[in-house]
């Protein structure tokens, strides 16, 4: 007889255009996890294939806004972390300073409650000063000046005199990020030791590091964990 112990089933999602049919399969695939994955499966047993990498982003954050943890290929890649980016970003602003778009990136190093709170300063700082708003980096020391002068100044006048592995311990230690963090910490440690790895090579000085991690940035990954 046929063996027993699984079954394939198929599902139709239909609609008038790609983004009716995005909801219907959206869905179909709350009721698949709701009524019948959750209920019989652990996690770990749960695993879905795409049919390209572009929908991986959109069905993790589907399924993150349900409350089911996703573990995807691009879960471990530092460079994906918003913590490391935001780092990365601020290396690339302190060798440039009229960077707009860097100081804007490592703005999120500043963990609060509300994440969105230090970029809303700058925008509303900018709506103040249409005529000369200056550089990005101006408006936030006008907006948050005791953040600027206990985190970013430092940082700004001895960046030209560390090395990058150096620059990226103090970075770390400055904004109080959070190493020993399950979440986190992985992530910063792939970071500090993709820059002590560079100085060994050669590429010690923060703008020398920062061609050396776009470079390579997609093949850092943290093992996969067991289980």
């Amino acid at each position: 007889g046929a063996p027993s112990g699984g079954r394939v089933c198929l599902y139709e999602a239909r609609g008038q255009n790609s983004g009716a049919v995005d909801t219907a399969v959206a869905v179909r695939l709350h009721r698949l996890f709701a009524e019948e994955l959750l209920p019989r499966r652990p996690l770990r047993d749960i695993a879905l294939l795409t049919r390209s990498r572009e929908e991986i982003s959109s069905l993790a954050a589907l399924l993150a806004g349900w409350g089911v943890p996703v573990v995807t290929e691009e879960s471990f890649l530092p460079a994906e972390h918003p913590l490391v980016a935001g780092i990365v970003d601020l290396l690339a602003f302190l060798q440039y300073p009229a960077d707009d778009a860097a100081f804007w990136g490592s703005l999120a190093l500043l963990r609060e409650p509300d994440s969105d709170a230090p970029r809303e300063a700058v925008c509303a700082r900018m709506l103040k000063k249409r005529e000369k708003r200056g550089p990005l980096h101006r408006l936030f020391a006008e907006a948050r000046p005791e953040q600027w002068k206990t985190l970013f100044e430092p940082l700004l006048r001895r960046a030209g005199l560390m090395s990058a592995y150096d620059l990226v311990a103090e970075i770390i230690r400055r904004f109080r990020l959070p190493m020993e963090d399950a979440a986190n910490g992985p992530f910063l440690r792939r970071l500090r030791e993709t820059a002590h790895l560079a100085e060994g090579r050669g590429f010690s000085s923060p703008a020398a590091f920062l061609d050396f991690w776009l470079e390579r940035k997609k093949k850092k990954k943290l093992p996969l964990p067991e289980g």
